[in-house]
């Protein structure tokens, strides 16, 4: 079981794993036991990453229709423990758990061309000031250090304040989310949106197709998780 505590600290507890709390001698915030029993995402589709049972293919859904972005990036998928430290990472201020995992992600993950800029799925500013922070803008920092890559929070803008998209359909996604973003500056030929979560792929999907719309060529996804639901579902 994850372990709760009240300290909301960024900095790690040193040789203290934080999913099964023992001592450990790696300077990791994971030990390398349960590094190794996380859900790993392996075989998957290689253009939405949703988790396949064999390599080097497409997914139904991409085969039926390609998406608007290009190539989705994850390192797990959406199971525990990691679906038990995402949302504390999200809403109750457990970031360690998001940077934990961020750093096993982008020692495994290699992107096939590196983008211009980074750009965290913007939050509506109400939804910001309530949570006080956006979890994406946090994994972009990671992302920006380790491959000096620049954030650019200045294309894109949430203006629409809509309501949790937890279990609702792709449909229902999409109709959530409809002009709820806009494109505020020109974006570079290459940008990389970065997320926690891709779930049916409709938030990376709209946000994709209203870039290259303003005129960017190729739009990548860096997410930490993926689920196993298929878009257009």
């Amino acid at each position: 079981m994850l372990h709760k505590h009240k300290n909301n600290c960024l900095f790690f507890k040193q040789n203290v794993c934080l999913i099964c709390q023992l001592k450990h001698s790696d300077q990791s915030p994971i030990c390398r036991a349960c590094q190794v029993d996380l859900p790993w995402l392996e075989e998957q589709c290689v253009r939405c990453a949703l988790p396949l049972s064999s390599a080097n293919n497409y997914c139904p859904a991409c085969l039926r229709k390609k998406p608007d972005f290009d190539q989705v990036y994850c390192a797990f998928k959406y199971a525990f423990p990691v679906n038990a430290m995402i949302p504390p990472g999200k809403f109750s201020n457990r970031t360690d758990y998001l940077s934990a995992l961020n750093q096993l992600a982008l020692k495994t993950i290699s992107f096939i061309t590196y983008p211009d800029c980074l750009v965290p799925v913007p939050m509506h500013p109400k939804k910001l000031l309530q949570r006080e922070y956006n979890h994406a803008w946090l994994l972009a920092q990671d992302i920006s250090r380790t491959f000096n890559i620049p954030i650019r929070n200045d294309i894109l803008y949430k203006r629409i304040h809509t309501r949790n998209q937890i279990n609702l359909s792709a449909a229902k996604r999409r109709q959530n989310l409809r002009n709820s973003f806009q494109c505020v500056n020109s974006p570079p030929p290459h940008i990389m949106l970065v997320d926690d979560v891709v779930t049916t792929g409709t938030t990376t999907n709209i946000i994709s197709k209203l870039l290259k719309q303003a005129g960017c060529k190729r739009v990548d996804v860096f997410a930490l998780t993926r689920t196993d639901k298929p878009s257009g579902k």
